[in-house]
């Protein structure tokens, strides 16, 4: 969800803390890798002004001092704002993530939206303006997994061809893996988008404890609905920052890659919004160490444009991440099949 601030103030009410995982100081003083330009930024949102709308009302419901109510004045972003961002960093395609999703998010219950319409709406908004500059950009629609028409809608993209994949983000969707009910709508979404070779990109946390149990009920129950699609499981399982549930989470996976489970053979995981400027040497060691057990070939990179660039992102993940040089490459250059 691209609200940097309403992202910080459920952060506080989580009472996010240090990992705890240490590495040696040493390590983590060491010199960041060089730039290499990255094949693909996975992670990025443009919205239409029905978005920054919702996100408005959203944080209505929030102190002022920790949700960002857009501009009034703000220019709604396209295509071309994105490949400027892209350009900056030298990075060669771009994948947007509609946010659609939004629509069918309890917390916007009261605004009694057509979910259906809007979210198709949005969606087409998504899918213009990728076609605006195909060569560069990938489109993905997305849904409310939770709504009444969240199966009519990945059948139409399916059958639509426009857009590529399906964003599901269960922080926005209010999601709670421990309702078996949920998790059924959930794995019928997934198990769809599946059938019609559709790539995915989920977003698994939700916006409180989300724990090791309920990421375990992810690959159990709904993962293998996926079938032979990829996954991409975005911010490497957490959201916006590192913290000892992001890294329980990123765990529950390294468990069942590390033992060739075939559930997670077509599963990658995006660095985005992952390493922040509050990132610790500790927690940066730490994610360095599970990403080398998972695979640095499972690790893409993303920004989360509009609310970071992909400079910014490159920027700070190479200072504070501290891969080597040649680790830093292999995770730069890596590249979704979707995307490159």
């Amino acid at each position: 969800m691209s609200m940097r601030g309403l992202r910080d103030s459920w952060r506080a009410v989580l009472g996010i803390a240090a990992s705890g995982l240490v590495m040696p100081f040493a390590q983590a003083l060491a010199a960041p890798p060089d730039f290499v330009p990255w094949r693909a930024d996975h992670h990025i949102h443009i919205r239409s002004q029905a978005i920054y709308d919702a996100v408005g009302t959203i944080c209505a419901q929030f102190d002022k001092r920790d949700c960002d109510v857009p501009d009034a004045a703000h220019p709604v972003r396209g295509a071309v704002d994105v490949i400027a961002a892209l350009d900056e960093a030298h990075v060669e395609k771009g994948v947007v993530l509609s946010m659609g999703y939004f629509f069918g998010s309890p917390y916007l219950a009261a605004k009694h939206y057509d979910v259906a319409r809007m979210t198709r709406a949005e969606n087409e908004y998504v899918a213009e303006q990728v076609a605006r500059n195909p060569k560069r950009l990938i489109g993905f629609f997305s849904v409310d997994p939770l709504s009444d028409s969240a199966l009519d809608e990945v059948r139409f993209w399916a059958d639509n061809h426009r857009l590529t994949g399906l964003k599901l983000h269960f922080a926005n969707s209010g999601v709670h893996l421990t309702d078996p009910e949920q998790v059924r709508k959930i794995a019928a979404v997934v198990g769809l988008a599946g059938d019609r070779k559709l790539p995915m990109v989920i977003h698994l946390r939700a916006a409180r404890e989300f724990t090791a149990e309920e990421a375990g009920i992810f690959i159990r129950d709904i993962l293998p609905r996926a079938g032979d699609s990829w996954v991409q499981i975005a911010h490497a399982a957490g959201w916006y920052g590192t913290d000892q549930i992001m890294f329980d989470d990123l765990a529950a996976f390294a468990a069942h890659i590390r033992r060739n489970d075939p559930v997670t053979r077509h599963t990658l995981f995006d660095l985005t919004a992952v390493v922040t400027s509050a990132t610790t040497p500790d927690e940066a060691a730490a994610l360095a160490k599970l990403m080398r057990q998972i695979g640095l070939k499972r690790f893409v990179m993303g920004s989360d444009y509009d609310s970071f660039t992909p400079k910014s992102t490159d920027d700070l993940t190479r200072a504070k991440l501290h891969l080597s040089n040649r680790e830093w490459h292999v995770v730069a250059r890596n590249c979704a099949p979707w995307a490159c």
